[in-house]
């Protein structure tokens, strides 16, 4: 406790140095922590793969469940899915435009439900069609309303494109960012705790206080840090027990590499 006070202490009077420390090392767990998460979600090679799709306006009063079972198993169907009901005023305006207003007002009439189908990329022509003619058969002719076929746009990117370079290498620039971040302000608090250690130990019984105060403030932070990452993502990941090793060491040496440097 002695020296938790001491670190709180030095860190209030070195406040912009404690909030940079601070977050470089929660960054550097948590980048470490969650590396391939990161990584899947700034991957433009999984956004990229846009599905062709037809929505269809379908009559309520079929049997919704029995339709997305059956569609599901047709070749050339990756997905059939019951849209909310929030989507369903934009799709009504896209079909006025295609089948007129009174076919839409018909059908609204009785109610519906609108339903997405995505299909395999590059499917056939012949192959939409007949998806489409199945589900008419299904569901009664009387009863659906089908939207023309979508190709969501995609993303044309090279492997070489510096934005795919640097999305590729987002996690590492990041974690060598936070690292410098941390490298630096470990070694200006250094300053003012080595002083601090040193008052202490010219007049208490006590040794290498600055390294224990110095650790003490990163257990401090890095404990809590860790114990949330693991919390949101309970996936053991050896990088992080290894970068916190690895600062840890750097604390130790440096605390009693520049003791004598930064003595008061």
């Amino acid at each position: 406790m002695f020296y938790l006070k001491e670190f709180l202490k030095i860190t209030k009077e070195n406040f912009v140095l404690a909030i940079i420390f601070t977050v470089s090392t929660i960054g550097i767990i948590s980048i470490s922590h969650n590396q391939s998460e990161i990584q899947n979600l700034l991957s433009i090679s999984n956004k990229t793969q846009a599905l062709p799709y037809f929505n269809a306006l379908i009559s309520s009063q079929t049997k919704m469940n029995s339709v997305i079972r059956r569609m599901k198993q047709l070749p050339g169907v990756i997905n059939v899915e019951k849209t909310q009901s929030k989507s369903i005023a934009k799709e009504i305006t896209r079909l006025k435009k295609s089948f007129g207003e009174d076919v839409i007002n018909s059908l609204s009439s009785i109610g519906y439900s609108r339903v997405k189908v995505e299909l395999e990329s590059g499917i056939r022509a012949k192959s939409q069609n007949l998806i489409r003619e199945y589900l008419t058969r299904l569901v009664g002719g009387e009863s659906i309303t089908m939207g023309e076929i979508r190709f969501p746009k995609e993303i044309k990117l090279k492997s070489q494109d510096p934005l795919m370079k640097f999305l590729k290498w987002f996690d590492v620039y990041s974690f060598l960012i936070f690292v410098a971040l941390w490298f630096m302000s470990a070694v200006l608090l250094l300053k003012p705790i080595n002083s601090s250690a040193f008052l202490i130990e010219k007049f208490q019984r006590r040794t290498q206080t600055n390294l224990k105060i110095f650790v003490t403030g990163c257990a401090v932070i890095m404990i809590p840090a860790y114990a949330i990452n693991l919390g949101l993502n309970d996936n053991f990941e050896w990088i992080t027990i290894l970068a916190i090793t690895g600062m840890c060491m750097v604390v130790s040496s440096l605390s009693v590499g520049l003791k004598k440097r930064y003595r008061a």
